[in-house]
């Protein structure tokens, strides 16, 4: 079903220019506030230190389903009740954002007993990340609902600018800025990391598994990275299911969306106005870097001009593999074991006729395959069609939910090898 890719193409090319309907409508914006929050997104996890996370948490009201209308979800003979709870929270990164963003929000769905009995703790947790415009919760609470089947609780978070989170004057999810973008995307990596931990506090020596669709799978990559680095043995208990995502910000102007950015006002940007960001990323010396900023080019195969290829460098502080590497140089220069945080498994799903991520796909599981605890725990799954196809109904049970699934039957062998090892007896001397 790539046609739907090729639809939207055509709606993209067709929104007013200069409307706040274009994303970075408004420029650059504040770079220095965002630079700052992202060196402090890497410094956290290169640091070894665990993120500050959920301060200010509070519960509103438990709500249960209607009887009947979840049971399915449950299997059949289930005498339990599908629950829904909303947290809020002070998100770790209340300085950085605006006023409606810094209180943070997510939903907690587990299931409870019939006849009123305590709920059993899950040992699964998945923490769902949104798609690009995903700004509630129902979509990714219906994956939630299916994956109750499998035992998994789910954690879904309400992004940054995003729902009720979203500045008044922002139109929809379509970000003002370049700095609004790297915000949002930095603060959610807080934000989920942050909740990973108030699980493993919660919930101690459950798995969890971090996912979500193209925008949500790419935070979700990096989220499960910093969630290793900060729980315990998160080497083992922590996971990734990346769905149509990609290892690189660029996509987003290289793909489709391409004609959904406002190149007439980023044209108009000060030479020096991601300066800022370009120093932290200095620190990642890897020439691999510069050959594949040579062959970033449109979706027409057209080479970037000027004002796409500035872009480019500064999207670039968002790719995967410079954050590893980041991770990696900073961790060795303080003591610790070379190489990026450890995950215990990896399995993304792509699209054989993706439109909006093209070569970027490839190379965001070579970095997981590369940090993950085992080639045997990374797999990657191709289906047809293209981007969009993947939000289909149909699409959950089909690949959403086996994917994450699969995700957890890794973890769980994990956590038995590891026992094995530990409890196996001492062979009797002779």
């Amino acid at each position: 079903m790539s046609y739907l890719d090729d639809w939207y193409a055509v709606v993209a090319r067709n929104v007013g220019g200069g409307s706040n309907k274009r994303f970075f409508h408004e420029g650059y914006g504040d770079m220095v506030a965002a630079s700052k929050l992202y060196e402090h997104v890497i410094g956290t996890v290169t640091s070894g230190e665990a993120t500050s996370g959920l301060r200010g948490l509070k519960w509103g009201e438990l709500e249960r389903s209607a009887p009947g209308v979840f049971s399915g979800c449950l299997g059949p003979g289930a005498r339990l009740t599908p629950t829904f709870r909303e947290a809020s929270f002070e998100s770790p990164a209340a300085a950085y954002l605006p006023t409606p963003s810094k209180q943070g929000k997510f939903l907690f769905v587990w299931k409870e007993a019939t006849d009123g009995s305590p709920p059993p703790n899950p040992k699964r947790i998945a923490i769902h990340l949104p798609t690009t415009g995903d700004q509630y919760y129902w979509y990714r609470k219906q994956i939630a609902l299916d994956l109750l089947k499998h035992d998994i609780a789910s954690c879904i978070l309400m992004f940054p600018y995003y729902g009720p989170r979203k500045p008044e004057t922002q139109y929809a999810h379509v970000l003002p800025s370049v700095a609004a973008f790297i915000t949002q995307i930095a603060a959610g990596v807080m934000e989920s990391a942050g909740i990973a931990q108030w699980a493993d506090t919660e919930f101690p020596n459950a798995n969890v598994v971090f996912t979500g669709v193209s925008l949500g799978g790419s935070v979700a990559s990096v989220g499960a990275l910093v969630a290793a680095a900060c729980i315990e043995n998160g080497e083992t208990r922590v996971g990734v299911a990346p769905i149509v995502a990609t290892s690189s910000a660029t996509s987003f102007l290289t793909g489709v969306l391409h004609n959904r950015i406002a190149w007439d006002v980023l044209e108009k940007a000060p030479g020096d106005c991601a300066d800022t960001l370009t120093e932290v990323l200095r620190e990642d010396t890897c020439d691999e870097t510069v050959s594949e900023k040579v062959m970033l080019t449109k979706e027409n195969g057209e080479p970037l001009n000027a004002t796409e290829t500035k872009l480019a460098a500064t999207m670039e502080c968002l790719s995967l593999p410079k954050i590893v590497r980041l991770m990696s140089s900073r961790r060795q220069a303080l003591g610790h074991a070379p190489g990026p945080p450890k995950l215990g498994a990896v399995t993304q799903v792509s699209a054989v006729n993706d439109r909006f991520l093209g070569k970027h796909q490839g190379e965001l599981f070579g970095t997981l395959r590369a940090a993950c605890l085992g080639d045997e725990n990374a797999e990657k799954r191709e289906i047809a069609g293209g981007h969009i196809s993947t939000l289909l109904p149909s699409k959950r049970g089909e690949v959403l939910v086996p994917a994450i699934v699969s995700v957890f039957t890794k973890l769980d062998l994990n956590q038995k090898h590891t026992v094995t090892r530990t409890s196996a007896p001492a062979c009797a001397e002779e």
